[in-house]
């Protein structure tokens, strides 16, 4: 299975190819997720991780749309991001956008507003990672809307439509 770890940092998916844009540890192909097109062939990869990188970047709709370019249809897309909420999202300054568990719809045939770009997936998971402090509250699911700092980061499991 071939394996894209987009913006992998020092914590390569074993077994993947992993990008970023410092060269580091691990780092196979030195890349600026912000320049498009990406340096990979249309329908390369099975599968695809993005692992808090996604929230650095500056346009999510050309980012998704490569990611639906040089995936293959049915491929498994792993994303991982900051929650909205979350104070790590608003500690990072180098965070750009923050993200909740609607923010993929956008890409899904069935949204009214998918028109925005012709990319689709289809959001097979959503999951919450929660806080210390959130994790073993009872009532998280209702208090995430109303406290902050509750939810850490979203893991989407999104599938390549084609």
């Amino acid at each position: 299975m071939k394996i894209l770890d987009l913006g992998c940092g020092k914590t390569k998916t074993p077994g993947a190819i992993g990008v970023d844009r410092e060269k580091l540890p691990g780092v196979d192909i030195v890349h600026d997720l912000n320049t498009y097109p990406y340096p990979f062939k249309d329908n390369e990869f099975e599968s695809l991780i993005a692992r808090h990188c996604l929230s650095h970047l500056q346009d999510i709709r050309k980012t998704m749309e490569e990611i639906h370019r040089i995936t293959q249809n049915g491929a498994e897309i792993k994303i991982t991001v900051p929650y909205y909420t979350s104070k790590d999202y608003y500690s990072d300054w180098t965070h750009l956008h923050p993200f909740t568990e609607h923010s993929f719809k956008y890409f899904t045939e069935e949204f009214l507003y998918n028109y925005y770009s012709r990319a689709r997936f289809k959001v097979q998971k959503v999951q919450f990672n929660y806080s210390a402090t959130g994790r073993w509250n009872p009532l998280r699911r209702i208090l995430r809307h109303y406290l902050w700092n509750m939810v850490d980061s979203l893991e989407f499991t999104l599938i390549t439509q084609k």
